[in-house]
């Protein structure tokens, strides 16, 4: 069973990682440029302004010479990911609304892509400009839970190197169907370009799963530089954690370097601090695999 995991995973990945035509710099393990995104907070506001010598980072503890690309130039793609399986069942018609919401919230240069699963995983709406009337009456009731498959789904885009990926999945955090496991999310994390951010829904009488799956998925969201947001029962809490996730991805840093003095293969736990004197949160991805 672990070797069929591993080769889903590498399977995901080498999708992940083969996009024909790609130009520019491109997180991937055979790219020489390497883009980190990174957000920076201070007091609870994003922090502009910054220049790449405001930033200090190290690849395997080793210091990096960094460039700097505004993010006002690439633009963003936006895969939901939604849960609808039979645990959820009270929360659909909320789901439905929240969905409609954040597709309002999204800019003109913005898409917007839309994935559903139960036992199965739907791709409801391909990725596309955002429309006034989203399909969200398609956003219907199943049975069982597979969301690690539906999260490898959603990360197993080929993407373009002009634009930058937000993948934002809303769940009661369940599986009982994937073929995946919890186990293989952070290692299939670790091998996409995309920022993931789950919130977690605690639909009323229900219990939280399992500290394990908690913490796999807390695991795969930060391996990315994005976040697991704590569950909630109140209507707009969806849409309060997604715009905190595109806020920050909005606003963040696109950094890349050539990696310099390090050997290449294997994974490279990598850190981002900002240089200037001030208390500031910054957000990236832990790291990414070399050849």
């Amino acid at each position: 069973m672990r070797r069929i995991l591993v080769a889903l995973t590498a399977g995901v990945a080498a999708a992940i990682s083969a996009s024909p035509g790609a130009q520019g710099p491109v997180f991937r393990a055979n790219s020489d440029a390497v883009p980190v995104y990174v957000s920076v907070r201070a007091g609870g506001d994003t922090v502009g302004a910054l220049q790449s010598s405001d930033f200090a980072l190290t690849d395997r503890g080793v210091s990096q010479t960094l460039g700097l690309v505004s993010s006002d130039s690439v633009p963003i793609d936006v895969t939901l990911v939604v849960d609808t399986s039979s645990s959820v069942i009270n929360s659909l018609p909320l789901f439905r609304s929240e969905v409609q919401a954040i597709v309002g919230q999204l800019q003109t240069n913005e898409q917007i892509r839309l994935i559903t699963f139960d036992a199965e995983v739907r791709q409801i709406l391909a990725m596309q400009a955002p429309s006034e009337r989203p399909p969200v009456q398609q956003i219907q009731l199943g049975d069982t839970t597979s969301l690690a498959d539906a999260l490898g789904f959603a990360l197993a885009r080929a993407l373009r190197a002009d634009r930058r990926h937000l993948v934002f999945v809303f769940t009661d955090g369940y599986d009982t169907s994937s073929i995946l496991g919890y186990g293989a999310l952070p290692e299939l994390a670790s091998h996409t370009d995309s920022i993931v951010h789950i919130a977690l829904v605690r639909p009323s009488g229900t219990d939280l799963p399992s500290a394990g799956a908690i913490g796999a998925l807390s695991s795969a969201a930060a391996r990315t530089g994005g976040s697991l947001y704590q569950p909630t029962q109140n209507v707009g809490g969806i849409v309060a954690a997604f715009q905190r996730a595109i806020e920050d991805f909005r606003h963040s840093y696109v950094l890349y370097f050539t990696p310099t003095d390090v050997a290449a293969p294997g994974w490279h736990d990598i850190s981002v601090k900002v240089t200037k004197p001030g208390n500031f949160d910054v957000r990236a991805r832990e790291g990414y695999f070399g050849r």
